[in-house]
């Protein structure tokens, strides 16, 4: 399946568990409650694509483009998402722990409620996001910038903060 055109397709509770979906474009899908475990996609484009309820556990992503991508509830955990594109995306009560975002490039994320526990995020670039009450326990923001975004009431325990560097941004109650 790798490079498929799936953009605009409906697909509900399917399992593409191990697929290799490089370079795929499923722009516009309807992938609900799906599962993407361990699934190669990278550089795939997820754009406008509504992944509600699914499971990208284990997933290899990097470079992988999420552009108004609805991802609320979905589960990224140990995923691979180094480099990866989340711009205007809603990720409420969304599931990133121990993934890799090193060096992802996030714009206009909502993230209201999702976990980052101890998820990289080393070197990832953070303009207008929403993080409030999101969990970042022992998150690594080494090298990171942050750019008018909200980090209200977030659980930074034992997070690597002290090179996250951070212009206007709101950390109240953090």
């Amino acid at each position: 399946l790798a490079g498929c055109d799936l953009s605009d397709a409906v697909v509900q509770g399917c399992s593409f568990r191990n697929a290799n979906l490089a370079r795929a474009c499923l722009a516009g899908a309807q992938l609900i409650a799906c599962n993407f475990a361990d699934a190669n996609l990278s550089e795939a484009d997820l754009s406008d694509a509504v992944l509600t309820g699914s499971t990208f556990q284990g997933v290899v992503a990097p470079r992988a483009i999420f552009e108004r991508t609805e991802m609320m509830s979905v589960n990224f955990r140990l995923a691979d998402l180094s480099h990866a594109a989340l711009t205007n995306t809603n990720a409420q009560h969304a599931v990133f722990e121990r993934a890799s975002l090193f060096g992802a490039r996030m714009e206009r994320l909502h993230a209201l409620d999702a976990v980052f526990e101890f998820a990289d995020l080393r070197k990832a670039v953070i303009v207008e996001c929403v993080f409030d009450r999101a969990t970042l326990v022992g998150a690594a923001l080494d090298g990171a910038q942050g750019f008018d975004s909200r980090f209200v009431d977030v659980d930074f325990w034992a997070a690597e903060i002290k090179a996250f560097y951070r212009q206007d941004c709101n950390l109240s109650g953090a």
